[in-house]
């Protein structure tokens, strides 16, 4: 059970190195380590020490892996403006203005292979939501560096999100014809688009006052929380409630788990010869990945995914 830890452990190393280590040496490394723990299995005292460098040694390729994996290009630092083409991944609020993150098809500068897979650029317009194909003029540069030694790292996150420039429209964005995209990305254009198609729905059919906590607590998009709520929620404390996190997906699968384990149990010859709690339980995972993919997928709602699934598969 330790070497998880111990695997833990190496990627804990691997961001507190103060270089970029190739991930095909670490591997290599760890490759070699397990089989000199094989050939040595004898040596109770080499062994565990051994073993322990293996799985630490992975653990650093893995990470390693994980950065040469996400690694996109990125626009140079100096502000210029560029034509991007592409849809709408994701929309949230800045201020009175919209910020767009677009998934980008097709650029006017520079060469193909060094566009950026996304874009974060500043709007006013409210004519377009997820999923659509736009065409917009805008000036952008790479992501910022941190304004103090020490501060938010603006540029590191836009890294493992993919997005290669920051930037604002200097035109009224325009309708852009639907480009042939992979199926991965067509499939996320897809859930992207039913995400906000479902809030748009909601919007127009509940309470005015609630409408917006409704559709942020379900497919956790956020701009639709009047300003008012958002402060009432910070002062209160409460603004971690909009989190989708170990709270929501306990309350959505663990209802339906037990519900239906209710259900079942109803049909007396059926939980006679079965334990209705293990369909029950796959209810609940199904129920787990739906919301998962509805609320966006979030680190903190990946994190309860994988919580919930634990429980569910044990």
């Amino acid at each position: 059970e330790w070497g998880v830890v111990v695997w833990m452990a190496g990627i804990a190393t691997y961001f507190m190195l103060p270089f970029e280590p190739d991930w095909r040496i670490a591997g290599s490394t760890g490759v070699i380590l397990a089989l000199m723990a094989r050939l040595l299995h004898h040596k109770d005292v080499i062994k565990p020490g051994l073993i322990a460098a293996c799985l630490m040694s992975l653990g650093i390729a893995c990470s390693a892996w994980h950065t040469s994996d996400t690694k996109a290009p990125v626009l140079p630092d100096y502000e210029r403006s560029y034509t991007v083409t592409g849809w709408i991944k994701h929309v949230e609020k800045s201020g009175n203005r919209l910020r767009w993150v677009i998934s980008v098809t097709e650029m006017d500068d520079p060469a193909p292979k060094e566009w950026p897979n996304y874009v974060r650029i500043r709007v006013s317009s409210e004519t377009f939501s997820a999923g659509d194909f736009v065409k917009v003029r805008a000036r952008l540069s790479a992501p910022p560096d941190p304004v103090v030694p020490g501060g938010y790292d603006s540029a590191r996150a836009a890294f493992f999100k993919q997005i290669g420039g920051y930037g604002y429209a200097i035109a009224d964005p325009q309708a852009a014809r639907a480009y042939r995209i992979s199926r991965v990305d067509a499939v996320r254009q897809r859930i992207s688009e039913f995400r906000y198609d479902l809030a748009d729905r909601i919007l127009h059919g509940s309470p005015e006052p609630t409408a917006g906590l409704q559709v942020a607590l379900l497919t956790g998009i956020r701009i639709y929380i009047p300003e008012q709520q958002n402060e009432a929620l910070r002062l209160s404390g409460l603004a971690h409630i909009l989190a989708i996190s170990g709270l929501h997906m306990g309350l959505v699968s663990g209802s339906l788990y037990f519900v239906f384990t209710f259900l079942l149990a109803l049909f007396i010859p059926l939980s006679r010869r079965f334990d209705v709690r293990k369909p029950a339980a796959c209810i609940g995972i199904l129920a787990a990945t739906a919301y998962l993919i509805l609320s966006g997928a979030s680190v903190a709602t990946q994190r309860a995914y994988i919580m919930a699934l634990v429980v569910f598969m044990a």
